[in-house]
């Protein structure tokens, strides 16, 4: 009776630390890591009707400003939601789209849901009375939905990067800011015009190993006006700055706005969550006297005391490669800006 007795104590003891222990987000998996993927959970229904229809026009629309072919701005993939087993919920981001006649009208966007099937993880329950009013709110707050979205992919790649790096200390000490970045990021070049950084790693397709080249440009200047914001300002000013200083190893090679037929730019101004008026630029860079190319992104923004313009901008050779994921690394790396003020 006594062995029993202490049988029973050691095994509740054993089940009660097992209970004190337990962590369900240690079950969980890990969410994929394909940033720029959005998984829509809807009635299939919906997705092959004009609520689908204006999902696919604002959120998977080509993006001009990569080299041809364009590649879409997210890739959207749809699935019932019977469908939604264990192994499909591992999507990183995903939207829950419900349409009911009970539910209540609303024009918020809904507060994301984290980790709710996988670690790093972001979902977003949308529930509207009708079809109607599902289009309307996608249309009307697509941009507002972009900039969560956004958030979500620009904190998970950061995850990985440091701001405890050589590399921030002298960006620190010339730019009074601290970016995230990764420790392979070189400098290429730091003057009192530039800071000019950059990383090579390797891909691999079908062809073999392949190099990519990814860098960041930061350089500052007096601001006076708004209308150095415009576009035309925006990149007269880039190409000046990079014709004396983005130099090849060639004589006469420099990088610059490309401005042919087949290069468009996107010029937005954003309030990012902070408040501060943003401007980003989107277009594809060439070298002139020789072949290389790809995209860059440019984004500019007063500095606390707006006295000045401050503006990073990243650019990418990827020839063999879709530029989509290596563009959305260099955007997080820049809006991961955090203000020094004990300068």
């Amino acid at each position: 009776m006594k062995k029993l007795i202490l049988i029973f104590s050691i095994l509740l003891c054993f089940f009660s630390c097992l209970e004190n222990d337990y962590n369900p987000a240690l079950l969980k998996p890990n969410a994929t890591k394909k940033f720029g993927e959005i998984l829509v959970v809807t009635k299939k229904r919906n997705w092959h009707s004009e609520l689908g229809q204006t999902l696919r026009a604002n959120f998977g629309q080509l993006v001009n400003t990569t080299p041809l072919p364009y590649e879409k701005e997210y890739n959207l993939e749809f699935i019932d939601p019977d469908g939604l087993i264990q192994n499909i919920k591992n999507h990183n981001c995903i939207f829950i789209i419900d349409l009911n006649e009970q539910y209540e009208v609303s024009s918020l966007i809904p507060p994301t849901i984290n980790d709710l099937w996988a670690k790093n993880q972001m979902v977003l329950d949308f529930k509207f009375k009708n079809e109607k009013k599902a289009v309307n709110f996608f249309k009307t707050t697509q941009n507002n939905i972009k900039l969560i979205v956004n958030e979500f992919y620009y904190s998970n790649i950061t995850k990985r990067f440091s701001t405890e790096t050589a590399i921030n200390s002298l960006v620190k000490k010339k730019h009074n800011f601290h970016l995230t970045l990764p420790s392979s990021m070189k400098v290429n070049k730091s003057n009192k015009d530039i800071t000019w950084l950059s990383q090579l790693t390797i891909e691999k397709d079908q062809n073999g190993k392949h190099e990519i080249q990814q860098g960041l440009i930061i350089y500052e200047y007096p601001y006076s006006r708004p209308s150095q914001f415009n576009l035309d300002h925006q990149t007269s000013f880039r190409d000046s700055i990079y014709k004396n200083h983005i130099v090849g190893k060639k004589d006469s090679t420099f990088m610059e706005s490309r401005k042919d037929e087949l290069g468009n730019f996107s010029h937005n101004a954003i309030l990012n969550k902070n408040g501060e008026y943003i401007v980003e630029i989107a277009g594809l860079w060439r070298v002139v006297n020789d072949k290389m190319g790809g995209p860059f992104i440019s984004i500019s923004r007063l500095n606390p005391s707006k006295t000045k313009i401050i503006t990073i901008e990243g650019y990418v050779y990827a020839p063999n490669f879709k530029k989509g994921d290596f563009i959305r690394e260099l955007k997080a790396m820049i809006y991961s800006l955090k203000w020094d003020y004990s300068q």
